[in-house]
Order: C-alpha cells, then sequence, then structure tokens
C-alpha cells in the first residue's frame, strides 16, 4: 500500500508498505477500441471538454429532487480501486439509493442501482468505489460516464480523453459542481476540489502578473517518518517528522492511501 501525504494542490510525499489485495497492474480499458458511444440523452449536442453530444429530449426532464447534483469528479486510473465523485449543490441531504449510474453509455451495459443506503449530504461529496464485485465494471482511460434519477432523468453525464484522468490524478470540476473539467493532481476525493497552481497570478493596470496567488512552495524537509497499522493495544497511527528549521502549516493538506473514501484533511491551525 502507498501513503500519500499531500498539500493543497500537490504530492508532497509517500511511503510505500507491505500490504496484500492492492494491484499495480494498469488499468484495463472497459470497451475495445472500436467502441463509439452513443449520444448522451440531456445534453448539448458538441459539448466541450467534460460534456457529451447528446440528442437533446430523448429521455425524461430529471426530478427536481435531483437538479442539483452533478459529477464532480472522476479517477479512471485509481489505486486500488477507480472511483466517481457527485456534488450536492442544495442545501438538502439527497437520497441515492434509486439513483442509477454507467460507465460506457451506448455500450449495451445496464445502469446499476448505488449502494442501499447511500445518501449525499447538503453541499457535500459522494464518493463511488468501482471495481469488479460492485458494480462489476471498472472506468475506461478513454470513456464516459452518465446518472440517472429513478425514472431515468439525466442527472449528469461526463466524457473523457485518455489522459484525462491519470494514476494519481483525476478529472474534476474547479470549481466544485459548476466549474468546467480539467486534470488535476493529486486527486481530491470527499473534500474540494483544487486546480493545479500556475506560474502568472492577475495583472495589474498596467498589465503585468504577480506570482501565482496560490499555497506557497512544498517543503521539502516533510517525511512520513512512523506508521503503526492494525494495532490491538492503540490506535493505528502515522508520524510527520519536520526535518527544517521553521513550522509548516497543514491546514488544508491530507492523508490518502488511495481509495477514495480514506482521505484525511487536517483540521485548521495544525
Amino acid at each position: 500500500m502507498t501513503l500519500r501525504l499531500c498539500a493543497a494542490t500537490a504530492l508532497a510525499t509517500s511511503l510505500t508498505f507491505g500490504c496484500s489485495g492492492a494491484s499495480d497492474a494498469p488499468l484495463e480499458g472497459a470497451l475495445d477500441a472500436a467502441y463509439a458511444p452513443a449520444p448522451l440523452p440531456g445534453r448539448d449536442a458538441g459539448a466541450g471538454a467534460g460534456g457529451s453530444p447528446v440528442e437533446g429530449d430523448a429521455a425524461p426532464s430529471v426530478d427536481p429532487v435531483f437538479s442539483g447534483l452533478t459529477i464532480n469528479e472522476i479517477a479512471a486510473a485509481g489505486d486500488p480501486t477507480d472511483w466517481f465523485e457527485l456534488y450536492n449543490g442544495t442545501a438538502d441531504p439527497v437520497d441515492l439509493s434509486t439513483c442509477t449510474f454507467v460507465a460506457g453509455v451506448g455500450s449495451g451495459r445496464a445502469p446499476v442501482n448505488f449502494p442501499a443506503g447511500a445518501r449525499i449530504a447538503p453541499h457535500g461529496y459522494y464518493d463511488q468505489s468501482l471495481d469488479d464485485t460492485f458494480p462489476g465494471f471498472k472506468l475506461g482511460k478513454d470513456e464516459d460516464l452518465a446518472v440517472f434519477d429513478p425514472i431515468g432523468g439525466l442527472i449528469d453525464a461526463v466524457d473523457w480523453n485518455d489522459g484525462d484522468a491519470p494514476a494519481g490524478g483525476a478529472f474534476a470540476r474547479i470549481p466544485d459542481g459548476t466549474g468546467a473539467f480539467e486534470t488535476v493532481s493529486p486527486a481530491t476525493p470527499g473534500t474540494r476540489n483544487r486546480a493545479a497552481p500556475t506560474d502568472a497570478g492577475p495583472s495589474d493596470d498596467a498589465g503585468n502578473t504577480s506570482a501565482d496567488a496560490g499555497p506557497p512552495p512544498i517543503p521539502a524537509h516533510l517525511v512520513l517518518n512512523e506508521i503503526l497499522t492494525h494495532s490491538d493495544a492503540t490506535d493505528d497511527f502515522i508520524e510527520i517528522a519536520n526535518l527544517g528549521p521553521e513550522a509548516v502549516d497543514l491546514a488544508g493538506w491530507s492523508v490518502w492511501d488511495g481509495v477514495a473514501t480514506h482521505r484525511f484533511e487536517f483540521p485548521t491551525e495544525t
């Protein structure tokens, strides 16, 4: 298993240790090279990156209860599992258990129900892992994904190309719920999506640009120093060592083992 210490916008350091069950095998595409996705219902024809060409009225209108949900992030080369994330942009919780999803629209694959009891909190995230056990398929490197309400209305859909969701990264909306999709690294399951920092910040009246206003450079002197797992005597823990002369603010940083639901974000003032 690989444990990752992630700054707000990038991987800071990682540590791999013995663990069974994970696979380093490359992701196999869900469909062969001849696959040509059928139009997805409910989206504008000729949509750009992160959209899908569709036939406008080919499906029922989505139930308003689900109209605030969006596909927010895609990890098509997950470690150890692929996953996707929904974001709830409303002030109400939403029951997902009667909704369905499918990857490879037009492939003949039947949509699958979300697990019983699946719910998404107001302005919250729901991450769904995919493997050969459930739902019985993974995400292809060049594929599409659609989520439907209980009567078949399209809640949201996204398609991506090979390289958009690389290993360790994801294809994510920036900002959450409303933004266009772009490639990010590391992936951010269960937390706010973050764009990669740029070299130039906003320009002044003269057109001069400032340095990027994002987080400061990642300290090179932070390391994962010790890990305790499967302990019967005490809680499992990790130890982070600061080998440098100055304190480091870990607010917005996180620890992640690659499973969609296994990300811990450090609280403010850590």
